[in-house]
């Protein structure tokens, strides 16, 4: 009898041991960048360029294009003390500022460069920051939005405290969609008239149940709620933060949300559930070969008319 308890008793302490370790990992891929001090805009790119090889060359003749054009690093303090890096392209028609927020582990120029140009031919100077524990920027975790909405709402003032309040864009892909969102409830500066979200999830709660169930294939019980706990323990932030659809029913800016409606890893719904919450003005443009982050790539003579006109109504 003694002996059977205690085999028992082992075994569960085994799985418990097991279930945390894979949660830890887990944890470690989701919020940690272990790869961080080789994270550098040429590292980044080059990743990009073997996620989509179709585009490979866009992103080379884009950031060789960025390179060429006058910019200078920009530093500013976070709400929790980290020095937040970026860079800035000034625009002599100075028409305003697009603040450019990158996805998950990525770099501002292997995500926006494909688009900056589009943006700068029209007047707009570009910000591009590295977000929280990306590459030049300080921080050990990213928080999928959590602490990364204040940190843009700050990038934002940064812009319009720059350009003495002329018009502030906010622009986001993937992780960074769901940031300039979630910024709408983080002070926002007048300035700021209109935010672009390409490919933005509803929450990150929602967001990790997808990928568990999709990517990681593991049951939801107990491994996302251990992994739950594990943000708040490790990371200081719990994914139930923020839910954009909720900020979204109080929002008064305008909002063009971009989609691919092949995009696996944020799914399409996703940016449907967003927009139906959205109560201001708003726009949907769903592209229908595009996988994740790829909309502008694979329409970018549709993405740019849409654009062109959201920002000749709004911005």
């Amino acid at each position: 009898m003694h002996l059977a308890v205690i085999i028992i008793i082992t075994v569960l302490a085994a799985v418990l041991a097991a279930l945390i370790s894979f949660t830890i990992k887990l944890v470690n891929f989701a919020f940690v960048s272990p790869e961080k001090k080789h994270m550098t805009e040429e590292s980044m790119l080059e990743v990009r360029k073997k996620q989509m090889p179709k585009y490979a060359d866009v992103f080379t003749e884009a950031c060789e294009r960025l390179e060429e054009m006058p910019s200078e690093k920009v530093e500013i303090r976070s709400r929790d003390g980290l020095r937040l890096r970026g860079e800035f392209f000034p625009n002599p028609e100075n028409r305003g500022t697009v603040v450019m927020m990158h996805g998950f582990r990525s770099s501002p120029h292997a995500d926006m460069s494909p688009i900056c140009g589009f943006y700068y031919s029209l007047g707009f100077s570009l910000l591009l920051p590295c977000q929280r524990a990306h590459c030049a920027s300080e921080g050990k975790y990213l928080t999928f939005g959590a602490k990364e909405r204040f940190d843009c709402a700050d990038w934002a003032k940064y812009a319009s405290d720059r350009s003495d309040g002329a018009p502030v864009v906010l622009d986001g892909v993937s992780m960074g969609a769901a940031t300039v969102i979630a910024s709408v409830s983080a002070g926002l500066p007048q300035s700021v008239k209109c935010i672009v979200a390409d490919c933005g999830y509803t929450s990150p709660y929602e967001e990790f149940k997808h990928v568990l169930k999709h990517y990681v294939h593991m049951p939801r019980f107990p491994i996302f709620y251990l992994f739950a706990a594990a943000c708040r323990l490790i990371c200081g932030f719990s994914i139930k933060d923020f839910d954009n659809r909720e900020i979204l029913k109080s929002c008064d800016l305008p909002v063009l949300f971009v989609h691919g409606e092949k995009d696996a890893l944020v799914p399409f719904s996703m940016s449907l559930e967003n927009y139906e919450a959205c109560a201001s003005e708003k726009k949907l443009i769903s592209v229908p070969e595009a996988d994740h982050g790829e909309s502008y790539l694979v329409d970018r003579s549709g993405c740019e008319k849409e654009l062109r006109d959201f920002l000749d109504k709004y911005a």
